[in-house]
């Protein structure tokens, strides 16, 4: 996204790269119901399956605990992705190339500290590896928002998404439910966590943008 922004955006404004993303879809959708097979864990599933209502009643504490935790994680991630080039553009008046730039070595960084972190996960267990993550991201936000050179910026912003897509990627809030239920949780705690955190910063984010 960030690459599409910095090379289309002024060729095509937002409109176009929204129109842009959905290209990647287009191509898939005909590939994937033709050549790709359902999984067997949905086919096993699908013996036994039960509704939606059943498995929130038979797990709703699971359920509540999912929704806050995937809130708390929806917040880390997307409060430190989505409007960090706004932050750029508006409090720091970096150019256009310069905030692509900037995010584009923050997407990077959220890809490798996914991976080190996943393989840390595996070795001293998923939680301790969220909270080691996350306590590391707090000491970057200093760097990450108050730098006054792009330089400091850029190692701000790569260290920022290293942890904090380190943490993110290890929720494994899907995993506790039994077979039936996975298929809910993937679905439901994603989305009702990004409502959650969209309805809560809604009046922030209109204020920024506006300011």
């Amino acid at each position: 996204a960030a690459f599409a922004y910095g090379a289309f955006y002024s060729l095509i404004g937002w409109r176009g790269l929204f129109m842009l993303g959905l290209a990647p879809a287009v191509l898939l959708i005909p590939y994937i119901e033709t050549c790709v097979s359902e999984s067997p864990g949905w086919a096993i599933a699908r013996t036994g399956a039960q509704g939606v209502m059943e498995i929130l009643s038979k797990h709703w504490r699971l359920a509540i605990y999912g929704v806050i935790l995937m809130t708390g994680f929806t917040f880390f991630s997307h409060g430190t992705q989505d409007f960090y080039p706004v932050f750029l553009q508006k409090q720091h008046g970096l150019d256009k190339n310069t905030v692509t730039t900037l995010a584009s070595i923050g997407s990077v960084a959220a890809i490798i500290g996914g991976v080190v972190f996943g393989v840390i996960g595996q070795k001293i267990g998923r939680r301790r590896a969220i909270i080691t993550s996350a306590l590391l991201s707090l000491p970057m936000v200093g760097l990450w928002m108050f730098s006054s050179t792009v330089l400091m910026l850029g190692i701000g912003v790569f260290l920022m998404q290293f942890f904090v897509q380190g943490a993110d990627g290890m929720s494994d809030t899907a995993e506790k439910f039994d077979r039936f239920g996975r298929r809910v949780a993937f679905g439901d705690f994603n989305g009702d966590s990004w409502w959650s955190c969209c309805d809560l910063n809604f009046g922030s984010c209109k204020h920024f943008l506006n300011g």
